[in-house]
């Protein structure tokens, strides 16, 4: 079929062997692919799953973000999480990940990424950090608390996402962006957040075919809901 189109995955054990994942629950990637594939309803492609390491906060969590927390909170959730060091995980994808994976067969050109909670996190910073590589993200049940569901600092933490999108995404220049998240478990801390994300990148320019936000009802925080929703992001991706 010749290069491959390239989608990065994070969180790597749980995508396909219900052996390492995490609750035995997979997101059944190879699964929803070969079938969408085969039923002519997205191009062949290739996934890579990036496994997580012991210190996933310090690694997702999105710098840009981090540094416009007020010095105190900064410093509480490098206390309780580690130093973060975002910016070296998508430098690591882009520069050293990525051609390995071009050597093996994936196609020139832009790159897309997917993950969920802290992962769509991450997925958003790369976009921003190195939009050289990355084309396109989907995130889905994007962690926008951050350092937790915490009322004391959720204004602080809206104020930098807003601020982060406005003056480091910015406006698509071509990149194209799937937020989603539900409404059960941890997803229910989310919709405030994610408002104030849809106003920012509305006023940033991100609408239309480069743009979709979806809340689903029902669904929560954890591999089967990101499962049940899998087809929409590839199609979209």
């Amino acid at each position: 079929t010749g290069p491959l189109p390239l989608l990065i995955m994070h969180d790597g054990q749980n995508l396909f062997d219900p052996a390492l994942a995490y609750g035995g629950v997979t997101w059944g990637v190879a699964e929803t692919a070969a079938r969408m594939i085969a039923a002519g309803q997205v191009p062949p492609f290739m996934v890579a799953g990036v496994w997580n390491s012991p210190e996933r906060w310090a690694d997702y969590a999105p710098a840009a973000m981090l540094n416009r927390l007020p010095p105190g909170v900064q410093a509480d959730a490098a206390r309780q999480m580690g130093a973060p060091r975002q910016t070296l995980y998508t430098n690591a994808l882009a520069d050293r990940l990525v051609p390995a994976l071009r050597a093996a067969g994936a196609a020139p050109g832009k790159v897309a990424m997917m993950g969920s909670s802290m992962g769509g996190l991450v997925s958003l910073a790369s976009l921003a950090q190195r939009p050289d590589v990355f084309g396109a993200a989907a995130c889905l049940s994007t962690h926008w608390p951050l350092i937790a569901p915490d009322p004391v600092a959720a204004d602080a933490v809206q104020a930098a996402i807003a601020a982060f999108i406005r003056q480091d995404l910015g406006r698509p220049r071509g990149r194209r962006l799937w937020l989603d998240h539900g409404d059960q478990g941890l997803d229910r801390h989310y919709a405030p957040f994610q408002s104030v994300a849809d106003a920012a990148l509305a006023s940033a320019g991100w609408r239309g075919q480069h743009l979709v936000s979806r809340a689903f009802p029902g669904t929560g925080h954890n591999e089967a809901s990101w499962a049940a929703r899998l087809a929409l992001t590839f199609t979209f991706l």
